[in-house]
């Protein structure tokens, strides 16, 4: 059969890496003789040169097509999905968004399966038995093997030359509870690792096979959970001298050492960011990461002492949590000193704790499917999709507008600047504006006589 999967890309989506997922679907498919094409809209870095979707189906007639969709990418992807629907071509719909809310898309008109959790197992069967139905049909995927999952196949992704980073899971699943996360409903709790050697000889297939590559991503749920089997990891790739620099997600403070710095260093990584959501302590106690604030502060000494830039992710809005605690997030950062920090809104997903919490504590939420809760480096935020009594949405986005005035995120250009003063006026702030944009010039013009100094 010839199969055709999609994967649709939010706005704030730059960098070219392929759908992993995909990639491994496409390859167990291929192995059992199926014809399959990937277009993956992230590949395209302008959407005016990117296919329509129409006629690529015109093109090569698939007898399937598979959508993965995120819940930031469902109104595109339903929108597109009801584009194509009179093809009568069984659609499935997989991914994060219909693993959480599969029984809301059951009235999408076009859809014939909606998959739930990892396919690897279930995805020949399914295509084996494939047909267009009127109404879709729920299948639940099972956790996945991962010693039986092969390398993805990239090769089959239209604009496949413009891949320069290559996603890499050592290990699948997380088996930490933060009230926040979703990822146990989709990878499950249960932790699984690859064999380390194995992931390394992927990556060195993979600079064969795609020359444009400049980094390899690892895209763990949680690496370090067991962490003498992620620092084997890159003991082996910094040996085998693979050269490609390294982007890794999902690091916990508390499996960080200095041992593991200087691993990830070596293996060509320049910075390591950690998760910290909340400097405030009850907050921060209440989302259940099985940490404390004592070792991301420890973790943070670890990566700056070790060389590396140092990154933070903290979350606006977390359930105990108001305009007064996100000023302990940016004291914070203030006694971090992060080289880089992302501000992201609370999105309570369907599941999550939090989502129960808010529930529990008559919150008013509001469409929390087609968003993303971090909009990269900019003043203009959306509108927050939760508020409480004592957190409500114009509160939300002054915190979030605070907090990216005092930690300087926020880019130096007419439109962010004409911003900065806009919103100013509009959240009462506009002193304290004005003393952290005076210390951002001053901060730069001390760095560029130091630059000059040392030139000269």
């Amino acid at each position: 059969m010839k199969i055709l999967f999609v994967r649709l890309k939010k706005k704030s989506d730059t960098n070219p890496v392929p759908h992993l997922g995909l990639g491994i679907l496409a390859s167990i498919l291929r192995n059992a003789g199926h014809d399959v094409i990937v277009l993956d809209y992230l590949l395209y870095p302008s959407d005016n040169n990117a296919p329509i979707l129409e006629n690529v189906i015109d093109s090569i007639k698939p007898d399937a097509i598979g959508f993965s969709i995120y819940t930031a990418t469902s109104k595109a992807s339903l929108e597109m999905i009801d584009r194509i629907f009179h093809y009568k071509i069984p659609i499935i719909v997989g991914g994060p968004h219909p693993s959480l809310y599969g029984e809301e898309l059951i009235s999408v008109k076009g859809i014939s399966y909606i998959v739930r959790g990892e396919a690897e197992a279930i995805i020949l069967e399914l295509i084996k038995n494939i047909r267009y139905l009127e109404k879709p049909e729920i299948i639940d995927g099972t956790v996945a093997d991962m010693d039986k999952v092969p390398f993805p196949d990239f090769t089959v992704f239209m604009n496949k030359e413009f891949i320069n980073q290559y996603p890499l899971q050592t290990s699948r699943g997380c088996p930490f509870n933060c009230s926040f996360c979703a990822v146990k409903f989709i990878a499950s709790r249960k932790w699984r690792s690859r064999d380390y050697k194995l992931c390394v000889d992927e990556v060195a297939k993979a600079k064969s096979l795609y020359p444009g590559l400049e980094y390899v991503k690892i895209v763990d749920d949680a690496p370090t959970v067991n962490i003498v089997h992620f620092k084997n990891f890159l003991k082996e790739y910094i040996s085998r001298k693979i050269r490609l620099k390294m982007i890794i997600d999902n690091i916990r403070a508390d499996g960080i050492d200095e041992e593991l710095v200087n691993l990830v260093k070596d293996a060509g990584s320049d910075n390591i960011c950690i998760g910290v959501e909340s400097g405030n302590e009850e907050v921060f106690k209440a989302i259940n990461k099985s940490e404390t604030l004592d070792d991301i502060k420890r973790a943070a000494n670890l990566i700056k002492k070790g060389g590396l830039r140092l990154g933070t992710c903290f979350v606006i809005g977390l359930p105990h949590d108001n305009l007064q605690r996100v000023k302990d997030s940016i004291l914070l950062t203030k006694e971090l000193k992060p080289d880089f920090i992302f501000w992201n809104m609370a999105h309570p997903m369907k599941k999550t704790e939090i989502m129960d919490w808010f529930s529990m504590n008559t919150a008013q939420i509001y469409n929390t499917e087609d968003y993303s809760s971090y909009d990269t480096h900019t003043l203009n935020i959306r509108e927050p999709v939760i508020e409480t009594k004592d957190f409500t949405r114009y509160q939300r986005k002054k915190a979030y507008f605070i907090a990216m005035v005092e930690t300087q995120q926020y880019q130096v250009n007419v439109h962010e600047t004409l911003l900065l003063f806009a919103y100013s006026i509009k959240y009462n702030y506009l002193l304290g504006t004005i003393k952290a944009f005076t210390l951002r010039i001053y901060m730069h013009m001390r760095k560029k006589i130091k630059k000059r100094n040392i030139y000269e």
